[in-house]
């Protein structure tokens, strides 16, 4: 069975997204080898047209785990539970992508500071009401400031060691928390549809890239939020895993275990699952603590490397200019 990630140049975002939501809810049917799938019904629960669906359903053909007969449409060749899953996010709005953009540059350190607003819109080739949306957005989050003239600086450094440490602390003191509040509460269905897909990365850790193991990761803390039902919580930690996509897939998990994380992940399901919420907390707070300190360790470990030595070690996993702006960080 093939489990290497969904990425083609001949699919778009939205089939590679399709494709994604296709497994998913074959496994929360329970679906078995044989199931007939249907391109009309998955238009029809998607609210897409049956192009995309129909460029889907070809990509997964490819991978082996569809095919097709004459006049009869296609068919699972295994269990859903053998799919893995893809985790593939939902295409972007043009104002979410213009936001990773230039997230992406504040982490390598390419945008000056100050800079003006006509200078962005040049750069990005953008339009001056979604690129102001976008620095409205950044300077509620703290990274941007306004300044006269149109003019905008930059108030907090993405990439460095002082904002990771800082985002762990947060999270400590108002995940754990929120899992133990009388208030918390998920559905069962919701919460055994997030330990399968966590059992599915389980299967797949070594195949997986930094991308989706971080999506892998904000979708599970974004998913236990929810249970609290309080919309500042819920935004805080989804602005927590903005902040920190950039820095974690571009340089942080050099040395990561993904294996230990995924697996701390499911016995903190098993415990919700078992009405065990305290517990629950208890190990949410030392899985939050095992990443602050594998976030330490790989920051000594590297200090202790020669210029030289560092440089390899990151070059082996990142772009020059990514392993530069790393080292910037790592020096402060």
């Amino acid at each position: 069975m093939k489990t290497f990630p969904l990425e083609s140049t001949e699919t778009t975002d939205l089939q590679r997204h399709l494709a994604s939501q296709i497994i998913q809810l074959l496994q929360q049917q329970q679906a078995g080898a044989g199931t007939r799938i249907s391109e009309s019904r998955l238009a029809a629960q998607f609210k897409v047209s049956r192009s995309p669906v129909r460029a889907a359903l070809k990509w997964l053909e490819s991978q082996q785990w569809l095919e097709t007969e004459p006049y009869r449409g296609y068919r699972l060749t295994c269990d859903a539970a053998q799919l893995p899953n893809l985790l593939t996010p939902a295409p972007l709005s043009p104002d979410e992508a213009l936001y990773q953009e230039i997230t992406g540059d504040l982490f390598l350190s390419k945008l000056p500071s100050p800079f003006s607003e006509a200078e962005l819109a040049r750069h990005y080739q953008s339009d001056k009401v979604t690129l102001r949306g976008v620095l409205n957005r950044l300077a509620s989050e703290g990274i941007l400031q306004r300044e006269l003239g149109y003019k905008w600086s930059i108030c907090a450094d993405i990439g460095s060691y002082d904002s990771q440490v800082a985002s762990y602390r947060f999270r400590l003191l108002l995940e754990p928390h929120a899992l133990a509040c009388s208030e918390w509460q998920l559905p069962a269905d919701t919460l055994q549809q997030l330990r399968q897909e966590q059992l599915h990365l389980l299967q797949q850790a070594e195949h997986l890239n930094p991308a989706q193991l971080f999506n892998a990761n904000a979708h599970f803390h974004e998913t236990l939020i929810r249970g609290l039902a309080n919309p500042f919580a819920s935004q805080a930690i989804k602005q927590q895993n903005q902040l920190r996509r950039i820095p974690e897939i571009k340089a942080m998990k050099v040395m990561g275990n993904p294996r230990r994380s995924l697996e701390e992940h499911v016995a903190i399901i098993d415990a919700l699952l078992s009405g065990q919420q305290q517990q629950a907390s208890a190990l949410l707070q030392q899985h939050l603590q095992n990443g602050l300190a594998t976030l330490s360790r790989n920051y000594q470990r590297l200090r202790q490397l020669s210029p030289a030595q560092q440089r390899a070690l990151l070059a082996e996993h990142y772009s020059a200019d990514a392993v530069e702006a790393f080292l910037r960080s790592l020096a402060d």
